[in-house]
């Protein structure tokens, strides 16, 4: 087992639940809806949220998150600065293709009536090809949906060519799930110009394209390339997570007409947010700058 994650698994929860603070938006839909308005209010900058959830066991608790997610779209029909994203197992996919398919339908549905985007998040690799299939069912009666793609994985070109010119809307990140050599990209440089390489070729193939990285210079390479071939700025978006500190990328890249969207979590289980912090500083372990940064501000 990698270092990180003895030291990860070993930490109490009350550290944990201090260090995931600033990542976190809250324990309740209010604070998060709150936490959104905020962003929009002060920096212009719009949100997606995502309400944790790991314990997905059964066709009821997939009803209850679905119902969950159900009453957050109507929570922000009025707020166009607020989409959502859910994950395929929170939504049922280890009770039934099927079941995920008609929940996530029935959520995507609601907010395409108010206006507001649905995105299905990716997960590990034993969930691609299930999510690919219901994002390519769903999207041409939805319009409103997107989906994400991983650039560490190795299937993911051809995915986007599977997926061609109707890709729709897509996120592209790096990727936040441990994944074997067999399968994945492990060298982080490779990854990041997979990223480089995989977001281009969905702009030519027409895609709706959000830039999730942390990696400023990837990022900025990007939107250089994305001008000098005169991308649209509706067609492209930049995504980072709540909590990390780049406040000065973020406001030139607004500055200069692209739009900035942050993916803003909620839970109503601190459990469920130390299992969120731990993945992504096993898949970014940059990321521990960040946290350092946040815990030092907040000691100042």
């Amino acid at each position: 087992m990698d270092i990180r994650q003895r030291l990860l698994d070993a930490a109490p929860l009350s550290l944990v639940r201090l260090v995931a603070a600033p990542y976190i938006a809250g324990e309740s839909m209010d604070a998060a809806v709150g936490r959104a308005d905020e962003l929009f209010a002060r920096q212009g900058v719009l949100a997606t949220l995502d309400m944790l959830g790991e314990s997905i066991e059964s066709r009821e608790d997939a009803a209850a998150c679905r119902d969950a997610y159900l009453a957050l779209v109507d929570r922000i029909a009025d707020r166009p600065h607020c989409t959502v994203s859910l994950k395929p197992t929170s939504m049922g996919l280890h009770q039934g293709r099927a079941l995920c398919r008609a929940n996530i339908e029935q959520v995507t549905a609601r907010a395409a009536a108010v206006g507001r985007g649905v995105t299905i998040d990716m997960e590990d690799r034993s969930t691609v090809d299930d999510t690919l299939a219901i994002y390519r069912e769903l999207r041409p009666r939805y319009p409103n949906l997107g989906t994400v793609l991983q650039s560490r994985l190795k299937r993911t070109p051809g995915d986007i060519e599977a997926l061609g010119e109707g890709a729709g809307r897509i996120r592209i990140c790096l990727g936040a799930y441990p994944e074997p050599a067999e399968v994945a990209l492990t060298d982080p440089r490779q990854v990041k110009e997979a990223l480089y390489r995989q977001a281009l070729r969905l702009l030519e193939l027409g895609a709706s394209v959000e830039l999730a990285t942390h990696d400023g210079v990837l990022l900025e390479r990007l939107l250089a390339e994305a001008t000098s071939r005169g991308v649209s700025r509706d067609r492209l978006e930049i995504q980072w997570l709540l909590g990390v500190p780049m406040e000065r990328l973020r406001e030139r890249c607004r500055r200069a007409g692209w739009t900035v969207r942050l993916y803003v979590p909620y839970c109503d289980r601190w459990e469920y947010a130390a299992s969120y912090l731990k993945r992504r500083l096993l898949s970014n372990p940059k990321l521990l700058v960040y946290v350092a940064h946040n815990l030092w501000k907040r000691g100042t």
